[in-house]
């Protein structure tokens, strides 16, 4: 193992509600800490491939569950984008008293754009995965939101008849260790889960929207976009992004799957230490707004 112990918690979160936290310790720790943010409707078990990794690099690394998915307890009802960045702010302060790298993917890059936006001086630095773009408005106008709707309740009925573990395995945790699997389909293959998914797809257009009505400050750390190869529209997105932000950087994975944490954990790490090393920017190079 390359990280000496894992210490799991259960953080108390406003509202009477928790969340499982898992802080991975490395043997020698010599790195930032990063706290890693899932995309849409995953646990933290999205990371599973990436953490040993990043523990070697003498990194601390938290991981945790939003609520509904993994071993944390459903909210039954939607979650907007407000509540969902609070959550990963008081994981942040819990954990990393003196601001902490985020690593997120798809969906978590909204949130945790949104939390270097409302508390910069709990974020080091972005790592943002496949990250979702308010960009790109397609999956928030009529047409997107009814694919979306019809996605989630073939979910809902392929999760209900059992087929829940072999829709993770082809979204890509078969790359998991055989160990690993197990745990996925024991905590994330169920029908509550599905469900939870939902409540946070209800608010993601909203989301998108919102950002693209009111952009977000320009970061002032250094941000990395990893994406995936080929072309695409995200891909275009996500150049542009990072040229609009001053310590902005694209770099591209080996592998062409959305779910670069589980099918290229390598270049994970590769974008992690090209964020770690680089310094923030001094307040007077910043635009005032996201390059916009």
């Amino acid at each position: 193992m390359s990280y000496r112990r894992a210490i799991t918690t259960r953080l108390r979160v406003p509202g009477g509600r928790w969340l499982h936290v898992v802080e991975h310790r490395p043997q020698v720790c010599f790195g930032p800490t990063l706290v890693l943010e899932s995309g849409l409707g995953l646990s933290r078990l999205l990371w599973a491939r990436t953490v040993p990794r990043l523990t070697a690099q003498g990194m601390t690394v938290v991981t945790y569950d939003r609520a509904g998915l993994g071993l944390s307890p459903p909210t039954g009802r939607g979650r907007p984008l407000r509540e969902l960045t609070g959550d990963l702010l008081h994981v942040v302060a819990s954990r990393a008293g003196s601001g902490a790298i985020l690593v997120a993917h798809s969906y978590g890059a909204i949130l945790a754009r949104h939390a270097a936006a409302l508390r910069p001086e709990m974020v080091t630095g972005l790592v943002l995965i496949e990250p979702s773009t308010e960009r790109i408005l397609a999956e928030a106008s009529l047409p997107g939101r009814m694919i979306d709707a019809a996605v989630q309740g073939l979910l809902v009925a392929a999760y209900r008849l059992g087929g829940g573990g072999a829709v993770l395995d082809a979204s890509g945790f078969r790359h998991l260790p055989r160990n690993l699997r197990r745990r996925v389909r024991a905590e994330d293959s169920d029908a509550a889960t599905v469900r939870s998914r939902g409540h946070e797809l209800f608010h993601y257009p909203q989301a998108l929207m919102s950002l693209a009505a009111n952009p977000l400050p320009a970061p002032a750390v250094p941000v990395t976009v990893l994406r995936a190869r080929g072309p695409s529209a995200w891909a275009w997105a996500a150049y542009e992004y990072a040229s609009a932000v001053p310590n902005g950087r694209v770099m591209v994975a080996r592998t062409r799957s959305h779910m670069v944490p589980l099918t290229d954990p390598g270049s994970v790490v590769r974008a992690v230490v090209s964020t770690a090393t680089r310094r923030p920017m001094a307040s007077e190079d910043l635009p005032a707004r996201d390059g916009r």
